[in-house]
């Protein structure tokens, strides 16, 4: 594919990191922690911003930031938390409700077959290709909606999850449409002006109208400023992405992506060029210095719970706007290693999520949380009494 002009970027510090973020806009993510397992530690909430991208589940930098239900493809997910949930339950059986589980499973059906016709053709794009020959999401039909459950909340479980994996199978279809533009276009006549994926659906003899309903929802719509992104760690080890190939397709279907750079040296421009020389696609990226806007860090803190009830400390500040920082900062900001410490022990500065303290492990964070979480579930107590 011929080369095309870089995206536009923009550079900040936080937390005495720097990052270059692809396809900016006026409001930014700041990063989180890195979770390697999603499907077990994510819901839809968590879903709407942009996260590490490590191994698993790539489609997460396509969710949109905000609800897919204006379209006919997915007003059938919502659920009105004013009414009942829709569940019965039958000798002691709890299912989904029969229509329900229909409408729903049809729904999978078709976004499995607009993925299946797109990623068969786009499997050999180098931009596909994923470490893990599986990479993706659990599909909806894995979690349980279709099923007999012994349990009320066992089926209340699966249709939180089953809404999840729907949200993702969306966006998985939304990366093959992304995919399908680094096809070259070999069609004549009128299919030549024809988006790739529309011609490769059409090709294959998918109805026209579904096909239009399709071209009229958000899965198609790849315009700025509508889906998440990801953050991007270009250095190898425990954070390392494992699929900077695909980072060119996230560029060019306007996502914004979160570029790490290392500072833990004097020596981080030589650690960039060696990022840049690996990776050449994230050399239009790199920072010139690291004489970039910084992001104040806030360590304000407070108790929140989850939707079973239970607490967790909670760093309100996940994102900033770039009207309001300050000037960009004059010092240059360098953590230099032990002179006898290998790359592989210099861990002090690797990136690290809200909350986390710099130089300190997850175990000590997780520890520290916990503190915060008796003492202030004690003055809840106490503020309770009086």
């Amino acid at each position: 594919m011929p080369a095309t002009t870089p995206a536009s970027f923009r550079a900040f510090k936080y937390d005495r990191r720097i990052f270059t973020v692809v396809n900016p806009s006026p409001v930014e993510w700041l990063p989180g922690n890195v979770v390697v397992d999603p499907e077990n530690s994510l819901d839809l909430r968590d879903l709407r911003k942009a996260l590490w991208a490590v191994g698993r589940a790539p489609e997460m930098a396509y969710m949109l930031r905000s609800s897919h239900a204006e379209s006919r493809f997915f007003s059938r997910l919502v659920i009105d938390k004013g009414k009942s949930l829709p569940i019965v339950e039958v000798d002691g059986i709890w299912t989904v409700q029969e229509a329900l589980r229909a409408s729903w499973s049809r729904l999978e059906g078709s976004l499995l077959y607009i993925w299946g016709i797109l990623s068969a053709k786009t499997a050999r794009l180098p931009e596909a290709r994923f470490p893990d020959p599986d990479p993706y999401w659990a599909l909806p039909q894995d979690m349980g909606y279709m099923g007999r459950h012994k349990s009320r909340s066992a089926v209340v479980h699966a249709l939180w999850k089953l809404r999840d994996a729907m949200f993702l199978l969306a966006a998985r279809c939304s990366m093959a449409i992304a995919l399908s533009n680094f096809l070259p276009n070999t069609s004549q006549g009128s299919l030549a002006s024809v988006p790739p994926w529309q011609r490769i659906l059409m090709q294959a003899g998918a109805n026209s109208t579904w096909i239009d309903e399709l071209n009229q929802s958000l899965i198609s719509d790849l315009s700025p400023g509508l889906r998440v992104g990801a953050f991007i760690c270009p250095t190898h080890g425990d954070m390392f992405t494992e699929w900077i190939n695909h980072v060119p397709c996230m560029i060019k279907a306007n996502l914004p992506v979160y570029i790490y750079w290392p500072t833990y040296s004097d020596d981080y421009a030589v650690v960039w060029d060696k990022i840049v020389a690996e990776f050449p696609c994230l050399r239009p990226y790199r920072p010139s210095s690291v004489d970039v806007p910084e992001v104040p860090l806030s360590n304000e803190e407070h108790l929140a719970r989850d939707r079973h009830g239970r607490p967790y400390v909670v760093n309100p500040q996940n994102s900033f706007r770039w009207d309001q920082l300050p000037g960009a900062v004059s010092d240059r900001i360098s953590i230099a290693p032990a002179a006898d410490a290998s790359p592989q022990e210099v861990t002090e500065n690797i990136p690290h999520g809200q909350g986390q303290r710099s130089g300190e492990s997850f175990e000590q964070f997780r520890a520290r949380q916990a503190a915060q979480v008796e003492t202030l579930e004690k003055k809840e107590t106490a503020d309770a009494r009086q």
